[in-house]
């Protein structure tokens, strides 16, 4: 899709929720690119008008990418699609492989478990075993289902026949947003539902209060305790805090959710379309309707993700300004570098497979014993590679001697004479 502009991290984590929600990797591109031969087409079916917005399989791609989304592309199951699964499969049991499946639901799934048996030493050639093409657009004879949501003709949505992934088009970008929540609601209305409910730490209301759904609720509530007026005010100061870019945002996620909103009204009237885990929940009138609310509840979800999984800066922060006043500038640094998380040389890791052609990765040197010491040791006299003998430090950083205190300052005041520790007397 065409680039927006700098919108801060507003944007990005909506973008976010928005890529999660329409979890199958949709290619959804927007007009203003002239038409050329090529179209999908269905047998037996009249050609797309000439006024249509989708493009040739390939227009407006990188080129060269490959991706996997498993189970599959489709994550609707109605309340029939259930029945004869369990019918099938009837509880306790669990790995059922014969048992009936929606089409598309898992027909990605056998390509990525392979995928561990092929890893490392990879080739090229294999690509297409365990990834699917992911060029923007279909083929002209590789079309399944060319349709636009009901009352809207200004969307196209085109279904490959390999995996089922959408590929989204409009006339304009408000049209191409409407069939992005259209899209994304036809495969992950249920999915999406619990997400929005997780981001407000209501999951325990929406599914019920198992430990699991409890100790979500808790964590949520902890990383963001964002009341609905809280929701609400991070979307009305998009356009106020980002300009035309914030209001560009509001526009699209305005017509993101109508897209939505136009799916769960059909399902609740064709229950064929409304998922079946409502009624596995007592809830089989299905969905509330979606709100913008919702978009950033979601994003306030994926921001607590990132923070808590790839988060603690602050305590990095910290534990480097402390380094560099205990080791000075440099040797503080190195000292922080080597407690960090990273790269941590001395963390167990995978080795390449025997006739694999991948080459080991050299090990780096301890910079914990660079700072100590004064200077970089090699691979091959690394502590954790010759016994442990007192005084020398070795092992973790935890398990090492604490280095001396820095000395005190001068009667007069100024610089002490050496704030860098020195290195152990050998024998």
């Amino acid at each position: 899709m065409r680039r927006l502009g700098r919108q801060g991290t507003l944007a990005f984590v909506c973008a976010c929720a928005i890529a999660i929600a329409a979890a199958a990797p949709a290619a959804a591109q927007l007009p203003d690119l002239p038409q050329l031969p090529g179209l999908p087409q269905l047998p037996g079916v009249p050609g797309l008008p000439s006024d249509t917005p989708v493009q040739p399989y390939g227009t407006n791609d990188g080129g060269g990418f490959w991706n996997i989304l498993p189970p599959g592309a489709n994550g609707l199951a109605n309340a029939a699609d259930l029945g004869a699964f369990f019918a099938a499969c009837p509880p306790p049991k669990t790995n059922c492989p014969n048992a009936p499946r929606p089409k598309h639901s898992s027909d990605e799934l056998k390509m990525y478990g392979n995928l561990v048996y092929a890893a490392p030493g990879l080739k090229r050639a294999d690509i297409p075993k365990y990834f699917k093409d992911a060029t923007f657009g279909v083929k002209q004879d590789g079309a399944e289902r060319i349709y636009s949501p009901p009352g809207n003709s200004d969307v196209t949505i085109v279904r490959d026949s390999g995996f089922g992934v959408p590929h989204i088009y409009g006339k304009t970008r408000p049209a191409t947003m409407f069939g992005l929540g259209y899209a994304g609601a036809e495969d992950r209305l249920f999915t999406m539902d619990a997400l929005r409910n997780a981001g407000r730490a209501q999951l325990s209301a929406f599914a019920g209060g198992a430990a699991g759904n409890r100790a979500q609720d808790h964590t949520q509530w902890e990383l963001a305790p964002y009341r609905e007026e809280d929701l609400q005010r991070q979307y009305d100061l998009a356009d106020e805090v980002y300009g035309a870019a914030g209001a560009a945002l509001r526009e699209d996620v305005t017509n993101y959710v109508a897209g939505i909103n136009a799916y769960i009204d059909e399902a609740r009237i064709n229950p064929l379309k409304m998922p079946g885990e409502y009624a596995a929940i007592g809830k089989p009138a299905g969905p509330q309707d979606w709100k913008v609310t919702d978009v950033i509840a979601t994003a306030s979800l994926i921001g607590g993700i990132f923070g808590k999984g790839g988060g603690r800066e602050l305590d990095s922060a910290l534990l480097l300004q402390s380094a560099r006043q205990r080791f000075g500038r440099r040797g503080g640094k190195r000292v922080w570098r080597d407690l960090r998380s990273a790269e941590d040389p001395e963390a167990p890791g995978r080795q390449a497979a025997p006739g694999s052609g991948v080459p080991p990765r050299p090990e780096p040197p301890s910079a914990w014993n660079s700072a100590w010491e004064g200077r970089a040791r090699t691979p091959a006299t690394r502590p954790a590679e010759r016994p442990c003998r007192s005084p020398s430090p070795c092992g973790r950083a935890w398990d090492r001697p604490s280095p001396p205190a820095p000395p005190a300052p001068p009667p007069g005041g100024g610089r002490p004479p050496s704030s860098r520790p020195r290195a152990p007397a050998r024998s």
